[in-house]
């Protein structure tokens, strides 16, 4: 129930009084009254609730990413490979050795007698290993039958990305680049470096030291492509371990208990107004539709002081009711679906845990949201199965409070008249072909003609 706070909270002195002006002063701030039972309703608890919504039509009030994330984590971790994929990566590795040596020898014969010597160490040392062995792997999924097994390990790094911080795209694409570079130059000057050396030092030495000469040819390409490229700058979030205290990126300072609700009116100098609406927050009578339609009028302000110190002046003497929707009403009561007023969603109903459903729609609830309402929509069902209760009146509801929200206006259309019949619900209610009904459609709108009255309404 809606308790309407009486008389202003300013304070009013002797000398104020006598005269009969009210002069206001900025008292101390107060502690918030206890919180009362039942109908009170806690805004700093719904402005801080988690609201994820991973996929159009997710009701996401109440949602915590983190946490569903973890149980998809949790859940992909008890996936393992089945039989059939065991039994196809074993098919293809079997064919693999039996066909890969027969194939290389082909392709080797094929570069040497086509292609031009200066290019045989590239394409010979790179083809065979990038794309045939690559190609045998995807055909037997090996992919598939490993990955299980290595994303707990992924999932862990990934997470370290995401508390120190990503690598930015271009970044990435920096340390591939030197990355394929530094391979076909590696390939490319295998043979010329070894001839080099056979050059100046004796085969029997180069024989011995082979392990020493190898270790500096691929530590000398690895080490220019990985400085060329910065692939520590790319790497070293993966690889670190996050420092304490550093919050994860679903944290939000807004959402903080003590976030301040009203900083534009502090910033004009209306401190007393905004004490007063925390005051009318914390004992539960500001609600949902308050705070959307006071915010709505404080930022319609753009931090005009004139005009901040017009909404304070109605804030103090009528509280959370201030700018109140012309029909008096700050809800709808009662109120028959879930509403998220935040994020301008609707709860419908709950995705049925069928095969058909996309996973991400399986037991979560299924809501409409003002993109959805904006568009045409065409609801495919049997006739008569309680579309007007389960879809029309959610959406009818979730209007109605937009409306006095000051965010909407609402016209329903109700073919037999009672469907949407809900007690001093409206602000005019007109009955079609009834004499007696106190409001009536002018069909002509005061138009002179048809004509006249068809262009204003096209243009409506």
């Amino acid at each position: 129930m809606d308790v309407e706070r009486p008389g202003s909270p300013a304070f009013e002195t002797t000398d104020a009084k006598a005269s009969g002006r009210r002069e206001r002063t900025t008292p101390a701030r107060v502690p918030p009254a206890p919180r009362r039972a039942g109908d009170a309703f806690d805004l700093r608890t719904w402005l801080r609730t988690p609201r994820h919504s991973e996929a159009p039509g997710v009701y996401g009030f109440g949602r915590d990413a983190r946490r569903i994330k973890q149980a998809r984590i949790e859940r992909e971790a008890r996936v393992r490979p089945d039989a059939t994929l065991i039994r196809r990566a074993a098919l293809w590795l079997v064919v693999a050795l039996f066909t890969f040596t027969g194939a290389l020898y082909v392709y080797v014969w094929l570069v040497m007698k086509t292609m031009p010597e200066f290019l045989w160490s590239v394409l010979l040392y790179v083809v065979p290993y990038v794309v045939l062995i690559p190609l045998y792997a995807y055909l037997g999924r090996w992919h598939e039958l490993v990955w299980p097994y290595l994303r707990p390990y992924w999932q862990r790094m990934d997470r370290r990305a995401e508390l120190n911080g990503r690598p930015r795209p271009e970044q990435v694409r920096r340390a591939a680049l030197f990355l394929v570079v530094g391979f076909v130059l590696w390939m490319a000057l295998m043979t010329p470096f070894v001839e080099l050396l056979l050059l100046i030092f004796p085969r029997s030495l180069l024989h011995d030291w082979q392990w020493l000469v190898r270790l500096l040819y691929n530590g000398a390409f690895l080490a220019d492509a990985a400085w060329l490229g910065r692939w520590g700058v790319v790497l070293k979030p993966y690889l670190l371990t996050p420092r304490e205290g550093v919050p994860g990126p679903e944290g939000d300072d807004e959402s903080a208990p003590d976030a301040d609700l009203w900083p534009e009116l502090r910033e004009a100098g209306q401190h007393e107004a905004a004490d007063l609406l925390d005051d009318e927050a914390d004992t539960g009578r500001l609600r949902d539709v308050d705070y959307l339609r006071l915010r709505r009028v404080i930022e319609a302000g753009d931090h005009d002081r004139e005009y901040l110190a017009d909404v304070a002046e109605e804030i103090a003497d009528n509280g959370a009711a201030a700018c109140r929707h012309g029909s008096g009403q700050r809800d709808v009561r009662p109120r028959r679906s879930h509403h998220d007023l935040l994020t301008g969603q609707v709860r419908i109903g709950t995705g049925t845990a069928d095969p058909k459903n996309d996973a991400v729609y399986r037991g979560t609830g299924f809501a409409l949201d003002p993109q959805s309402l904006g568009t045409s929509m065409i609801v495919v069902g049997a006739a008569r199965a309680g579309e007007p209760a389960r879809l029309l009146e959610p959406v009818i509801e979730t209007m109605s409070l937009r409306a006095l929200a000051g965010t909407a206006s609402l016209v329903v259309i109700d073919g037999k008249g009672d469907e949407f019949e809900r007690l001093d619900g409206w602000d005019r209610e007109i009955v079609v072909g009834n004499p007696d009904s106190p409001s009536g459609l002018d069909l002509y709108g005061g138009a002179a003609s048809p004509e006249d009255a068809a262009d204003r309404l096209a243009a409506a």
